[in-house]
């Protein structure tokens, strides 16, 4: 497969170019035994057309018959464009390989010697239970990020207020001066209600008073009224 030409038809379909024996055996069989029993796919049809120069199609029986008639007509040749890009192709191929392998050569293999060495070590090593040296992990060091002090005489502090739980809430207490506001605000409250108090006491005793009077001067004219219709009238001849 490697230093191949392949035809690439789209969705990962490379095909590589199929000599003319292959071909009259899959299109012109000259007996039974020639015959290949399973048939290539489309696009493999296709990517031949590509290889030797001729129209593409979409048609698995078109490109069939395209290949039938230049193989019986003899002019199935490759194009010289394809053979050029087909020798470029392999010059590029072949000096990559070059490469690869002049790197391979570059970098030193272990030593039988040192191989064995290796093997005997693990073996003895699996059978102790021990873990050779070249596999033994180093401890982690210790930080030594400097810490302050203030840190340090917090911290103690934090845990052992964690591990009492969380404290009640404290109420601030109330100053001298704090207590006499408070008492002059009350007594002032209680002087106010007792001034209310009063002016509502005034307002009805006043109404009452009021409505009083009025009683009296209606029953007076009542009075006056009822006495002047008694009286009969004296007429002057």
């Amino acid at each position: 497969m490697h230093g191949q030409l392949y035809a690439d038809m789209g969705n990962l379909n490379r095909h590589s170019r199929a000599p003319t024996q292959e071909l009259t055996s899959l299109l012109c069989p000259a007996n039974a035994k020639e015959a290949v029993a399973k048939d290539q796919i489309g696009h493999w049809y296709f990517a031949q057309l590509k290889h030797y120069g001729l129209s593409p199609t979409k048609h698995m029986n078109a490109a069939k018959v395209r290949l039938l008639n230049a193989l019986n007509s003899k002019v199935l040749n490759i194009p010289p464009n394809v053979k050029k890009l087909e020798v470029a192709l392999k010059k590029e191929h072949d000096a990559a390989n070059r490469k690869a392998k002049a790197v391979l050569r570059s970098t030193p293999a272990m030593s039988d010697t040192t191989q064995n060495k290796k093997r005997k070590r693990d073996e003895a090593s699996s059978a102790t239970g021990t873990v050779p040296s070249s596999r033994k992990t180093a401890a982690p060091k210790p930080s030594t990020a400097p810490t302050s002090s203030h840190h340090a005489a917090i911290l103690p502090q934090q845990t052992e207020a964690s591990q009492q739980g969380p404290r009640p809430l404290q109420t601030a207490r109330p100053t001298k001066a704090g207590l006499a506001k408070i008492r002059k605000t009350k007594q002032g409250k209680k002087a106010i209600n007792h001034q209310s108090r009063g002016r509502l006491v005034r307002t009805k005793s006043k109404v009452k008073t009021e409505k009083a009077s009025k009683l009296e001067k209606i029953a007076d004219e009542g009075a006056k009224n009822g006495r002047a219709k008694k009286e009969p009238k004296v007429k002057v001849g």
